[in-house]
């Protein structure tokens, strides 16, 4: 999208399981057009808070399997 954080909300408020950044090398972001405005309550910050970030698709790949194996274990 066009705002890491209007898409983190976006996902959030829909009910998505999880809310995945993709962000650049060594973590940095560089689109938060939405910024976090002071006077912000917790619930908006984390609203706009991923639950997972990644620097590449096949770092997430590596997550999701790690879960999966987890998950089989039980």
């Amino acid at each position: 999208g066009d705002s890491a954080n209007d898409d983190m909300t976006a996902a959030n408020r829909a009910g998505c399981g999880g809310t995945v950044l993709l962000t650049q090398a060594g973590g940095k972001q560089l689109d938060t057009d939405s910024g976090y405005g002071v006077g912000d309550s917790e619930e908006e910050v984390l609203e706009r808070t991923p639950s997972l970030r990644v620097e590449s698709l096949g770092e997430l790949q590596l997550c999701i399997e790690a879960l999966l194996k987890e998950q089989r274990k039980r």
